[in-house]
C-alpha cells in the first residue's frame, strides 16, 4: 500500500507557491515557442502542451506537474552544454541563460514533498519525456 500512498502524494494538490517559480517556465516555453511556430504547429504541440501544464500549475501545483516542467528544461540545459561549441556566442548567452533561469525557477519553489515522492514524480516525468522524444515524431523526419 505504500506505493499507492507515494503515487497519490505525488498528484495530490499542493499549496501555491510563488507565482513566479511557473511564470518564469510559462515565459521561456512561450518563447521557444514563438521562436518555432513558423515551422507549424506540429513542431512546437510539446512546447504548447508544456504551457498549458505551467497555466494549471500556476492554479492548483502538484508534484507531477513540477516535475513535467522541471525534467525537460533540465534536459535541455544538458544538451545545450553538450553544444557549446557549435552555438555562436550570443545563442549560447541567451538560451542557456533562459535554461538555467527557468530550471531555477522551479527548483527553488518546488513544492515540498518526501524524498521519495519527488523522486517518482521525476522518473515518471522521464518516462513520459522518453515517451514523447521516442515514439511521437516531433521533428516530421518519418
Amino acid at each position: 500500500m505504500a506505493g499507492l500512498d507515494v503515487l497519490r502524494d505525488v498528484v495530490m494538490p499542493r499549496p501555491r507557491g510563488v507565482w513566479l517559480t511557473y511564470a518564469i517556465p510559462l515565459g521561456v516555453y512561450g518563447y521557444l515557442g514563438l521562436l518555432g511556430v513558423h515551422e507549424g504547429v506540429r513542431e512546437v504541440a510539446h512546447l504548447l502542451v508544456l504551457i498549458a501544464i505551467c497555466l494549471l500549475q500556476l492554479w492548483k501545483p502538484t508534484l507531477l506537474g513540477w516535475a513535467v516542467l522541471f525534467v525537460p528544461l533540465v534536459a535541455y540545459v544538458l544538451s545545450l552544454l553538450g553544444k557549446l561549441t557549435d552555438l555562436p556566442v550570443n545563442e549560447r548567452v541567451i538560451f542557456l541563460g533562459l535554461g538555467v533561469a527557468a530550471s531555477l525557477a522551479l527548483w527553488l519553489g518546488r513544492p515540498q514533498g518526501n524524498w521519495r515522492s519527488t523522486s517518482v514524480a521525476v522518473v515518471i516525468a522521464s518516462a513520459l519525456m522518453f515517451a514523447v522524444v521516442r515514439i511521437l515524431p516531433l521533428t516530421g523526419t518519418r
